[in-house]
């Protein structure tokens, strides 16, 4: 079965880079050597590639929280806390009181957020799920990584949306075909444009906002 699984992951891989190279053509996926081996690397850590040695996906550390809570409330959008005060975000507001006492029990329980006052939380309605979010944004990160142009890849809780950097405009169209093929809402992205960081900033994987999720940076050395 374990051989089953890794034939088809390695063909679904195969089946979404074919398309890439239809819709893009070569030219638009010239490598340099450091690209190259950043492509690689990136590669391993897709939705489908990031395996444990029990097989299971893998996890960043700094979304176990959200996740957990995706698995006991199957409305879980994700929160935050904005000066002081708990912020939730659910697909369904219909138990919002329910869902939110059982977000302040599991934050207090894990003790990992700053402090805030509970009886002044707030819940509102979105149309995504932190599960939905994340899983299009695992899928996103090898195909959108591949193309010039994009510098950043991020899943934000408070937007419930996935945030996608260009470096400008014309980058944008490619994008879009990349969502269209994956058939993901293209509601559920942000594309905003963004300066590529420089490896002097020392910027890393998954380190950046990680309340609200972590950002995927390129760098002008990836």
């Amino acid at each position: 079965m374990h051989v089953i699984n890794n034939f088809r992951k390695t063909f679904a891989h195969l089946f979404i880079w074919s398309l890439i190279f239809f819709l893009f053509g070569c030219e638009d996926l010239q490598l340099t050597p450091d690209e190259e081996r950043a492509l690689s690397e990136d590669l391993q850590v897709t939705a489908e590639n990031i395996v444990d040695h029990e097989g299971s996906r893998l996890i960043r550390p700094f979304e176990r929280p959200f996740i957990e809570l995706s698995e006991r409330i199957p409305e879980f959008a994700g929160f935050w806390i904005d000066d002081g005060n708990l912020v939730l975000h659910l697909t369904s507001t219909e138990e919002a009181q329910q869902h939110m006492q059982s977000v302040v029990n599991y934050l207090n329980e894990i003790k990992e957020y700053m402090e805030f006052d509970a009886s002044r939380a707030v819940a509102n309605e979105v149309e995504y799920s932190f599960e939905e979010l994340r899983n299009w944004r695992d899928m996103l990160f090898s195909p959108v990584f591949s193309l010039d142009g994009v510098v950043m890849l991020a899943l934000s809780e408070k937007m419930n949306q996935i945030r996608i950097g260009v470096e400008n405009e014309r980058y944008i169209e490619n994008v879009h075909k990349i969502v269209e093929v994956l058939e993901i809402p293209l509601e559920a992205m942000h594309i905003e444009i963004r300066q590529r960081p420089n490896l002097s900033q020392n910027i890393q994987e998954d380190s950046i906002r990680p309340i609200l999720g972590g950002d995927r940076y390129k760098s002008s050395g990836s």
